[in-house]
């Protein structure tokens, strides 16, 4: 299958658990999937439009699509039941996530499963969704600031991944994508200091089924986070897109999407917003 080219991506994320921290609170949580293709669940459709819209003049060779990310396992203070501090939403069709993504199809909208294993491992927590990775519309995001070792808490330092574990993650998902004949896949490492990802330059780019971005999620004032994304692509090997986020109570200013496509160089392939 040949390698596609990444279309220039923009994302923002849904409250999970109540935890306030999502551009999507405003919106029900869905009780089924819309039954034609213009409606639209509660808020999402137009929060969708808006970020697009302020977007879609700055780069028009582009196609836009925004996306909603759902983090499956988040984790958390308190431990579950294997002690791993990792929470999971339920098997199967029963999980909040899957009612999310159904409604997220419904709008047009491209999901990311943003996993927070805990003291768990990456490629274990996939795993538990692969029914949900074999549908065309969903990616796979990995964030190593909660990547814990055995004995630690969440909130008490950031956590790391070395390439071993993103390897076996991306030549599973790899091989679910090719069995499945689904199209390439997004898989999105999240970093914003440079031992999140230690040896970066060892992780696998050469899968067909991929589109693998690294994804610069700093926060705070400008400069610092300018700073922050000249440091995460120092040296980034060739085969990696590139992620900026906005972070709409952290940031200070947040930047408009005006601001982000002409501020930020070179400019990313994919945009979130929390």
């Amino acid at each position: 299958m040949p390698r596609l080219p990444l279309r220039r991506r923009h994302v923002f994320r849904p409250r999970h658990r109540g935890d306030g921290r999502g551009l999507v609170e405003d919106s029900p949580q869905p009780d089924r999937a819309p039954t034609g293709p213009r409606e639209r669940p509660g808020g999402l459709g137009q929060r969708r439009q808006g970020v697009g819209d302020g977007h879609r003049g700055q780069d028009e060779q582009r196609r836009h699509r925004c996306r909603m990310p759902r983090r499956p396992p988040e984790a958390q203070r308190h431990p579950d039941r294997g002690r791993r501090h990792g929470y999971q939403d339920g098997p199967g069709g029963k999980r909040p996530s899957a009612r999310w993504i159904d409604v997220a199809e419904g709008a047009g909208v491209y999901c990311l499963l943003d996993l927070q294993p805990g003291r768990s491992d990456f490629l274990t927590q996939a795993r538990l969704y692969a029914d949900l990775l074999r549908r065309p519309g969903v990616g796979l995001a990995l964030d190593p600031e909660w990547r814990l070792l055995p004995g630690e808490l969440p909130l008490t330092r950031i956590g790391h991944v070395d390439a071993a574990e993103v390897n076996a993650v991306a030549d599973w998902l790899a091989t679910l994508t090719r069995e499945n004949d689904l199209p390439p896949k997004m898989l999105v490492l999240h970093q914003f200091q440079t031992q999140m990802l230690r040896d970066r330059d060892q992780i696998d780019r050469t899968h067909d089924e991929l589109q693998i971005v690294v994804h610069v999620d700093g926060s705070g004032g400008q400069g610092a986070k300018q700073s922050t994304w000249r440091t995460m692509r120092a040296d980034l090997p060739d085969g990696f897109f590139l992620g900026w986020k906005n972070f709409i109570d952290e940031d200070s200013p947040t930047m408009t999407p005006q601001e982000t496509m002409e501020d930020v160089e070179p400019r990313p392939n994919f945009v979130s917003y929390q």
